[in-house]
């Protein structure tokens, strides 16, 4: 865990960072800061962090934000050969990230180029790509919408009057009319609440 602002360096944080993916490009860093101002900055220094914590957050919320992080290092490390991973490309990094991982995948309306949002359990980034080469990459992705890819076995709850499919009570992404029926048909063989 790092704080952004170290020795009277304002952003010492992510410089540290930096010289621990050096070393360990697989170590877990967590930010907890006054700045959260600073968040996109991650980006700029390509430390790829699980989580940003403002210290302006009480206690107890702090202290949630690390349990969850914390469990999900736990999954993490309890991954086995069998677990199922894809590469994916941004501008100067490629990412290495287990499928069981992946909530969904956005277009990113780009007149340059063709980029994704993908969205995790624990962030989200922009990769390179279409989602018509992500929905191969893994039988456990399903084209929901011309904007989305799911990875149905992360879909907590199908509400099909919204047409949204939830991952957490905050994440979702939309699906398409044509789509309902045959996401239904997937679901209900997972048991998801529709």
């Amino acid at each position: 865990m790092l704080d952004i602002e170290l020795k009277n360096s304002r952003y010492g944080g992510f410089e540290a960072s930096q010289r621990i993916r050096e070393i360990d490009n697989l170590g877990t860093i967590i930010f907890i800061t006054t700045h959260s101002e600073f968040m996109r900055k991650t980006y700029e220094y390509r430390v790829a962090a699980l989580d940003f914590i403002d210290k302006i957050q009480t206690n107890d919320e702090i202290k949630q934000s690390l349990v969850t992080d914390f469990q999900l290092i736990k999954e993490r490390q309890n991954l086995n050969e069998e677990t199922e991973f894809i590469e994916l490309e941004s501008n100067s990094e490629i990412f290495r990230i287990p499928v069981s991982d992946i909530y969904f995948f956005e277009t990113i309306t780009d007149l340059t180029k063709r980029k994704l949002s993908v969205y995790t359990k624990s962030q989200h980034f922009v990769v390179k790509g279409n989602l018509k080469s992500i929905e191969t990459k893994s039988d456990s992705f399903m084209r929901v919408h011309r904007s989305f890819v799911a990875n149905v076995n992360n879909i907590k709850k199908f509400d099909s009057k919204e047409k949204k499919l939830y991952f957490s009570e905050n994440t979702y992404c939309l699906v398409s009319r044509k789509n309902v029926v045959p996401l239904k048909n997937i679901l209900k063989e997972g048991f998801v609440d529709m």
